[in-house]
């Protein structure tokens, strides 16, 4: 039973990068772009938040909760794959620096400071409820 678990989170866990990455870099205008020209960089964080804000609630919330939300599954199936622990945040946030640097590449995004500490922060969220679950489950034997 533990092995079938482990082969269904690591499923999970591809399936999840599988879709965190169409939708981040290869997305429908993948390819169409040439590398390296037309990638932006934005350095100051949350000045597109705060653009959203003033021009619409909901996108702000879209584009905030958004950011968090897709990186909760790093945090939670990293340390129950790889028992890595508290490590998860850095892994969600390289794997958050990797796609923001992708989309620069790749012309497919705005490459932002203020995803990479979203990002971050919903790993470490992950990572939270990892533990959390943790406690409340059953001791494994």
């Amino acid at each position: 039973m533990r092995l079938f678990r482990k082969l269904l989170l690591w499923a999970v866990f591809l399936l999840y990068i599988a879709v965190l990455l169409r939708i981040t870099v290869f997305r429908s205008d993948f390819g169409t772009h040439p590398l390296f020209r037309e990638g932006r960089i934005l350095w100051v964080p949350f000045v597109s938040l705060y653009r959203i804000l003033r021009n619409s609630t909901g996108w702000f919330l879209y584009y905030l909760v958004g950011n968090l939300i897709w990186f909760i599954p790093a945090g939670l199936l990293l340390p129950a794959l790889t028992h890595c622990g508290p490590r998860a945040v850095l892994w969600g946030a390289g794997l958050s620096l990797m796609i923001e640097i992708s989309q620069y590449v790749f012309g497919t995004g705005v490459t932002e400071v203020e995803d990479l500490i979203l990002n971050a922060l919903g790993a470490a969220i992950g990572y939270g409820v990892f533990r959390l679950i943790r406690r409340m489950g059953p001791a494994e034997t």
